[in-house]
């Protein structure tokens, strides 16, 4: 088994027990490697296992009591406090520069990875409410089986679409970004990632996915499901 196939399996199940994927073990590296994606793995399943803590019923009961002088003046400057906080944090967002589009992308590529495991099946009911938010209607049946769909935030704090379905090869990931534009497609790549972002509608939309990946063949796919029509309509 070559690299570029181990890691496509490590990713998408750590644990599996193909013998041809066991004997690549063998190899120090490859070793490493499923210890990490298995890390990853036991990490999230703790995070969602996380006992309630100990007290915390009592501290819901006492949050709810009548509060002391002290206890408002406290109330008063923690809200002060998160004020200024957060006046701050929007004046260094406001001067630092504009993070490149190509590394927002494989940023939140590595940082919702767990999404790419998923195997749940989601209904089109689901699809809809996330992708009509954004004026469009997707026709899921020419993409395949969506695993995963949500209207998340970017680097920048602003919202687009990310949706993982079956590829070929594996997960394919897709970002619609409606603030941020492009004048022409964009190779980009990481590890065992590759990809490309290019213009779309009223924005840009990026296609990620594992090394081998038929990227031309998901982007015609993907362009022919997404219907802006509804946009149009409704403006």
């Amino acid at each position: 088994m070559n690299e570029i196939e181990f890691r496509k399996r490590c990713i998408i199940n750590p644990d599996d027990s193909d013998p041809g994927f066991q004997t690549a073990l063998e190899n120090a590296d490859y070793r490493r490697l499923q210890a990490e994606c298995a890390g990853f793995d036991e990490k999230l399943s703790a995070a969602i296992n996380l006992p309630v803590p100990e007290g915390l019923q009592e501290r819901i009961l006492a949050a709810h009591r009548q509060p002391s002088f002290l206890a408002r003046w406290k109330k008063k400057l923690a809200a002060l406090t998160s004020l200024v906080v957060t006046m701050m944090l929007g004046l260094t967002l406001l001067l630092r520069p504009q993070l490149a589009l190509s590394d927002m992308v494989i940023e939140h590529l590595y940082h919702d990875m767990e999404v790419m495991h998923s195997r749940d099946v989601i209904r089109d009911e689901k699809v809809d409410e996330i992708v009509q938010h954004f004026g469009a209607d997707l026709e899921s049946s020419l993409v395949g089986i969506i695993r995963f769909i949500e209207d998340c935030r970017f680097a920048d704090h602003r919202k687009g679409i990310h949706l993982v379905y079956d590829g070929n090869s594996g997960p394919v990931t897709v970002f619609y970004i409606p603030h941020r534009k492009i004048d022409r497609m964009q190779a980009i790549g990481k590890n065992e990632f590759q990809g490309i972002i290019f213009p779309h509608h009223e924005g840009t939309m990026a296609i990620v996915g594992l090394i081998g990946e038929d990227l031309k063949s998901q982007r015609s796919k993907v362009e022919a499901a997404f219907n802006w029509d509804r946009s149009s309509s409704q403006s």
